[in-house]
């Protein structure tokens, strides 16, 4: 019984065989695959010999695309990240200065556990931002400056 390559074996050998064009040198492995392709006829050994050196090189080819798409999916993420911690910041900001605003209108000797009640109410925000500001907001504990510590130690 003869064995042959399939076709798409065949068709990632024509496509080695384009790509050693470009290459100065070779490594032992791209070299035989070249020397057995330019064979007219090749044995059974021959065939089993190249099979396994486009299996070889096929794995190759896979994990670098695989590593590739790796990378890529890492800096989406992020990315996804750097972004969804930004427009949190760009909420926060806004909403800060609102009622920076509102108060500046009025006389008030306010604490920053009042103000970040306050500003929990905004309804800028999203359930996921009241929560976070909520970690700020103790019912047991009504220090303001325990409150401001915390402030400061989440925001920077």
């Amino acid at each position: 019984m003869s064995v042959a390559l399939t076709i798409n074996e065949s068709k990632l050998l024509d496509k080695l065989i384009d790509s050693f064009k470009d290459k100065d040198k070779l490594n032992d492995e791209h070299t035989l695959i070249k020397a057995l392709s330019k064979k007219s006829s090749l044995s059974d050994s021959d065939v089993k010999k190249l099979k396994l050196l486009l299996a070889a090189e096929k794995s190759k080819i896979l994990a670098k695309e695989n590593k590739r798409k790796a990378k890529a999916a890492v800096k989406l993420d992020q990315q996804e990240r750097q972004s969804y911690i930004e427009n949190r910041q760009k909420r926060f900001g806004m909403v800060f200065i609102e009622e920076l605003k509102k108060l500046s209108e009025q006389h008030l000797d306010m604490s920053l556990l009042a103000f970040i009640s306050l500003i929990k109410e905004n309804e800028a925000f999203q359930e996921s931002d009241k929560k976070w500001l909520s970690n700020f907001v103790s019912d047991e504990t009504p220090n303001s400056l325990r409150t401001c510590s915390r402030l400061k130690n989440m925001l920077g």
